[in-house]
């Protein structure tokens, strides 16, 4: 059986280690054929079976089995969540959780039955990681076919394969790394972390300026273009040297697309020899199986660029960076908001930042207040009618006869601003009484919500 050692990897180390006289006779190469192009289209164990031949050929041999374990996962996400001493707080809960292993294990749902901590967590020093194991039973369906004649030949079959995962959490980072297969086993650790760790982790929305800081240089084999023109939402190009194909090029300056996902491969041979990006859920894969101090210390690369990148965005596009956070959990009391209620929520925080840039002051748009109206029992927002008195300086707008403050809705399209108890309305056809009985005059309604 092979090792996990990518092959250009193998081919590199033994130009490095054997002279191009003794690879050719190893290989039994003609003086014109090129070492290298050779080398690439040949089996990976007679690659290795040569550069084991010498001492210093199998001393690196060992060092890249080392780099390339094949019991390492090849994706993973990158997660947001609170800067925390991670190795100090969180040790002893995980030590206990893990103690009792499935046990204490979380049902998830029919894909993924149960998630449980097979192993404490372990404390690298060197890093400020807190690596903590994580295991997941994971349903599998298939056809029976075999034996042939099985009476059950052909029928359906079901049963469970136990996976491993990785959460890596780095002392006072804002980002973390979870190792795993795919979406499903990522939202069945993230369900486990915030129910059993109280640890709430949420995937970022990738904006572009940190997809790009990412494949900085980097040789893109393939991309990955969304949008809507023409009817076709999504467009990807497989090529060698792709992005300065035509094609790529058309894509990249169209206005209706962005590019959102692809496959790169690094020329100089740091942190990943090749790996593949998807903006949505923050999504990173690689074909090979990396050593863990490898994947830390390009996962602290990663989180890096990432962080320097948001505070970047922070300063030039508060939208973007806003952005960044469109897929995170927000509660409000017990509720989760989803929907309309998380886009207006999303909307209102940008209002906000923008209103904190132009010294908390903001001109809004009328139609998005309505919408604010219309959820404010979901947003567990107070929306108030206020106005100025001559009298006695006016302030929260209340019914002259109960003193309860006005209730304010928007339905159906229509504004109406009433007392909760005597349903007085008011309009801009009526007096408007302050309740110190003073006559008070409005230009609109809205501009005193």
């Amino acid at each position: 059986m092979t090792s996990g050692i990518p092959k250009q990897r193998l081919v590199k180390a033994i130009i490095d280690t054997f002279s191009e006289s003794r690879i050719r006779s190893g290989f039994n190469l003609l003086p014109t054929t090129n070492v290298i192009e050779r080398l690439s289209d040949m089996r990976k164990d007679s690659l290795e079976e040569f550069l084991k031949s010498s001492a210093k050929g199998t001393a690196l041999f060992k060092d890249l089995v080392e780099r390339f374990p094949k019991n390492m996962p090849r994706t993973f996400f990158l997660v947001k969540l609170p800067p925390r001493k991670y190795t100090e707080e969180l040790e002893g809960v995980v030590s206990k959780l893990a103690k009792k292993e499935r046990e204490n294990a979380l049902f998830v749902n029919s894909k993924i039955r149960a998630v449980y901590l097979e192993d404490e967590g372990n404390i690298v020093g060197d890093w400020g990681l807190l690596e903590i194991p994580v295991a997941y039973e994971r349903k599998l369906e298939y056809q029976i076919g075999d034996p042939p004649e099985s009476e059950r030949y052909a029928e359906f079959e079901q049963t469970y394969s136990l996976e491993h995962a990785f959460l890596w959490l780095l002392d006072d980072y804002s980002h973390g790394i979870v190792c795993c297969s795919d979406l499903a086993a990522l939202q069945a650790i993230m369900k486990y972390s915030r129910e059993k760790l109280s640890l709430r982790l949420a995937v970022p929305n990738m904006t572009a300026e940190i997809f790009s800081r990412l494949i900085e240089k980097s040789e893109t084999s393939s991309a990955t273009f969304s949008g809507l023109p023409l009817g076709i939402p999504t467009v990807t190009v497989y090529a060698r040297n792709v992005d300065q194909s035509y094609l790529y090029q058309k894509l990249e300056d169209d206005p209706d697309r962005e590019q959102t996902a692809g496959f790169f491969r690094n020329n100089d041979g740091e942190l990943f020899a090749s790996f593949g990006i998807s903006r949505r859920y923050a999504r990173i894969w690689t074909p090979w199986h990396y050593s863990k101090s490898l994947l830390v210390t390009a996962g602290q690369d990663i989180i890096r660029k990432t962080n320097d990148e948001l505070s970047t965005e922070f300063r030039n596009n508060y939208l973007n960076y806003l952005s960044y956070f469109s897929n995170v959990d927000v509660v409000v009391g017990d509720t989760t908001l989803n929907g309309k209620a998380r886009e207006l929520f999303q909307k209102l925080l940008g209002e906000i930042l923008n209103a904190h840039r132009h010294r908390n002051e903001a001109v809004i748009d009328l139609d998005f207040i309505h919408e604010l109206i219309g959820f404010q029992s979901k947003l567990d927002l107070q929306v108030s009618f206020q106005f100025e008195c001559a009298n006695c300086g006016g302030g929260l707008g209340r019914c002259p006869d109960c003193l309860l403050p006005y209730n304010v809705k928007f339905e159906d399209g229509i504004l109406s601003i009433a007392c909760p108890r005597c349903k007085r309305e008011v309009s801009m056809d009526q007096t408007l009484l302050c309740e110190c009985g003073t006559e008070v005059e409005v230009a609109d309604l809205e501009s005193h919500i």
